[in-house]
């Protein structure tokens, strides 16, 4: 759990000096874009129990990019299969992530960092007792990521991200998505100089 605190204050340090190199030269040309990725999600100590479990699923990612540098992003995801250990099943319902995001923009790549609110829904069913027990639980909680956009052709590329995230069913969470972003408005690449 302490990396996850260090990389969300070192996302918002970031964001705070990239945003005034933004509006100090606010070179690129400001973007749409859209993302579809697959992604698993990593719960571990899953309703106090200590049993780790993992499921997958899909999340659509929506930003904008204000210049190279600097912009916003917002994802929704859900797992479409639960998992079950120990007699004890885990499933994400949602997550909505919303945040700034950091960017390096580069020829063939667009490495990022974002920090920002994640609301989560986790359902949770113990089966020990022979009759499921089960609790869903929503909140609102800090998340922190970093990824990279490698580009195939102007607009669109290949996307991998990993997210940390707060869950109130779960400790230490992250996702790893794999997929494609499709980049609007104006090419990939904006020269800086």
């Amino acid at each position: 759990m302490k990396y996850f605190y260090k990389i969300i204050a070192l996302s918002l340090a970031l964001s705070a000096l990239t945003a005034t190199q933004s509006v100090m030269a606010a070179e690129g040309d400001p973007h749409w874009y859209v993302g579809v990725n697959y992604a698993t999600f990593n719960a571990t100590n899953v309703a106090n129990s200590r049993v780790d479990l993992e499921t997958s699923g899909a999340q659509i990612r929506l930003g904008y990019d204000f210049n190279n540098w600097f912009g916003l992003e917002s994802s929704i995801a859900r797992s479409q299969t639960s998992n079950t250990k120990n007699n004890l099943t885990y499933k994400v319902g949602y997550l909505g992530y919303f945040g700034p995001r950091v960017t390096l923009r580069l020829e063939n790549f667009v490495l990022y960092g974002t920090a920002g609110s994640i609301i989560s829904s986790d359902k949770a069913c113990d089966d020990s007792t022979g009759s499921s027990v089960c609790t869903t639980k929503e909140g609102v909680n800090g998340a922190a990521g970093f990824g990279i956009d490698m580009f195939g052709s102007d607009n669109t590329a290949l996307n991998l991200s990993v997210m940390y995230y707060g869950a109130e069913q779960a400790d230490n969470n992250y996702s790893l998505s794999l997929g494609i972003t499709w980049y609007f408005d104006s090419p990939k690449y904006a020269p800086r100089y």
